[in-house]
């Protein structure tokens, strides 16, 4: 019983562990990654929502922004097929700092639709 105490201590504790996971209802993948915010070292997720054939989305519904991690500092949606950016659409990932809208296909951007973005550095 301590033994299986102890592992769960270590698994909740790790820096690299992380609890948090991409959504099981999209075709995206997370791992972990180091950044820095200022001079101070961070560590986030990177989730790649990348069109493959057979996986491309039209709309950011379909990948379900809202359960991503909110540790998310990296979202790569390049060679999807999205067209529109919707008010607040990223704005629970407030720790973002970079995000990767290429090789889409965006023809409107709804005003606010960067909100809550204020750690964003590359777009």
């Amino acid at each position: 019983m301590w033994l299986f105490f102890g592992t769960w201590l270590i698994v909740l504790c790790h820096p690299l562990i992380g609890v948090s996971t991409c959504p099981a209802s999209t075709s995206c993948t997370c791992t972990t990654v180091k950044a820095k915010t200022g001079d101070r070292p961070v560590i986030g997720k990177k989730v790649e929502c990348t069109g493959k054939p057979g996986s491309v989305v039209t709309n950011l519904a379909a990948i379900k922004l809202d359960t991503l991690p909110a540790d998310t500092l990296q979202l790569d949606l390049r060679n999807n097929a999205i067209r529109v950016i919707e008010k607040d659409a990223f704005s629970h990932l407030t720790q973002l700092q970079k995000l990767d809208l290429s090789k889409n296909e965006i023809t409107q951007i709804e005003a606010g639709a960067f909100n809550g973005l204020q750690s964003l550095r590359k777009l």
